[in-house]
């Protein structure tokens, strides 16, 4: 059976990727909840997404194993996948996986995939063009076929793959029927998944064809919905969003997955939220224990020397005058922490904001974040000289000096 099929609103998608099993049958997406998703007042189109299926029935171990179209083992398309699997069998391990084989049936079991010529533009950014253009006019037409050559079929370059010109005979078989149906196809473009995470309904495909080619050569083509793209009016909200997820619920369609623009929001904006409160925690971890090294220093310092400050006082120097020596050797240490956090601060920060999962270095943020660190800094070393003089003072001027004796 195919991937769960995909509902998504607006056109933005992110399918699943193909899966080896799956432990129930797949359960098709019927004509009603289309007509349901384009009934809503926000919905300007919906567009169908189909997939051949020809497996319907679990495997041995009670899997139902991928299910794949199929075509009669003939023509140049044979020809080249034939040649991929010899160089897969010739060099195991060298990347040349997933190519189509021989079914039971004597056919070429590969991805047929029926897409509508409008969906070409949106298709394009997932895409590497190796040969030709994604033209959907072209494409509308009925006669072209798109070959999605996979990044694992390394060894494309070592054997001859079908030219954009050069016209396909390819026969596609009618489970439903028992029947083959043969077309001669133009080839219209070479293509490649740009990268691994593109979202994309032909990621999976080996041969593209027309959602009106693909209704014409399948009868039960009904039962072969993967996947559904909602474009809307406008951008959705969470209003808006619940009643497309109300319309699928009420569809009892437990195998469907949805994906859109403001789900993909919505997640950007909690991870944005937890990694915030992950970078907060830290920043507050670590500024405890910097306020603790700085608090344990200069206390440490001020009581080393109290015997050298008594003296002082005893001479003259009054409580204001020790409070702000004290404040002195404290904006000391902050000023050289403050002049390593500088350089130190903009390294660290530009390395981890190369990070795909952050939103990138800002330098007004880092420069307001800095002065706010170097002003509550300036701040405990006004409160710690005050506290540390109320200390000292606690006994005589003569009682410090006699204990200190």
């Amino acid at each position: 059976s195919r991937p769960r099929p995909t509902a998504l609103c607006p056109p933005s998608c992110s399918p699943p990727p193909r899966r080896p099993n799956q432990e129930e049958a797949y359960e098709p997406i019927g004509l009603g909840l289309r007509q349901e998703l384009q009934a809503l007042p926000f919905v300007a189109q919906v567009d169908a997404i189909y997939s051949a299926r020809t497996h319907d029935e679990p495997d041995s171990n009670g899997y139902y194993p991928v299910s794949m179209g199929e075509i009669a083992a003939e023509g140049p398309l044979y020809t080249y996948f034939q040649s991929l699997l010899q160089l897969e069998e010739a060099l195991p391990g060298e990347g040349y996986y997933g190519v189509p084989r021989l079914n039971e049936r004597g056919n070429l079991a590969l991805a047929i995939v029926g897409l509508p010529p409008q969906r070409l533009r949106t298709e394009a950014v997932n895409y590497v063009v190796v040969e030709g253009q994604l033209d959907a006019a072209a494409f509308a037409a009925g006669d072209g076929v798109i070959l999605n050559v996979h990044s694992a079929y390394g060894g494309d370059q070592e054997v001859q793959r079908p030219q954009v010109g050069d016209m396909l005979p390819i026969t596609f078989y009618d489970k439903a029927t028992g029947a083959y149906h043969k077309r001669s196809l133009q080839v219209q473009a070479v293509i490649q998944s740009a990268h691994e995470y593109s979202s994309s309904y032909m990621r999976n495909g080996d041969i593209i064809i027309t959602d009106e080619l693909f209704r014409q050569i399948y009868s039960d083509h009904e039962r072969m919905i993967s996947a559904l793209e909602v474009t809307a009016t406008a951008e959705l909200d969470s209003q808006l969003a619940q009643m497309v997820r109300t319309v699928l619920q009420q569809s009892h369609h437990h195998q469907l997955i949805t994906s859109s623009r403001y789900d993909s929001r919505i997640s950007a904006e909690n991870d944005h939220k937890t990694y915030s409160l992950i970078g907060f925690f830290l920043a507050l971890v670590l500024a405890v224990i910097g306020i603790s090294n700085v608090v344990n220093t200069v206390t440490a310092g001020v009581l080393a020397h109290k015997l050298e400050y008594a003296a002082m006082q005893s001479v003259g120097m009054t409580r204001r005058q020790l409070t702000r020596f004290i404040f002195g050797d404290c904006v000391r240490f902050v000023l050289i922490a403050l002049a390593l956090m500088l350089p130190l601060g903009v390294w660290v920060s530009r390395m981890m904001a190369d990070n795909s999962l952050l939103t990138g270095f800002n330098a007004s943020l880092f420069a307001a974040s800095y002065l706010c660190a170097a002003v509550i800094m300036l701040a405990l070393c006004a409160l710690l000289a005050v506290a540390l003089v109320k200390v000292l003072n606690r006994k005589s001027l003569v009682e410090r000096l006699r204990e200190v004796a």
